[in-house]
């Protein structure tokens, strides 16, 4: 699924402009009975923080 949204380009583009680091990606975990799932766990960088900060 996460081919057909472009998630993964997305990810690219957030981690291209410094927003976004991924901390951790595990493809194809256990999720129900027989189905996998992918987990992916991301940091915010601090330039994010800055581009939200100034919009408050």
């Amino acid at each position: 699924m996460a081919e057909a949204t472009s998630f993964e380009d997305e990810v690219r583009r957030l981690q291209d402009e410094d927003l976004l680091v991924t901390a951790q990606c595990l493809s194809n975990g256990r999720y129900l009975a027989e189905e996998g799932a992918h987990y992916w766990v991301f940091q915010v960088t601090h330039k994010a923080n800055a581009r939200t900060e100034k919009q408050l």
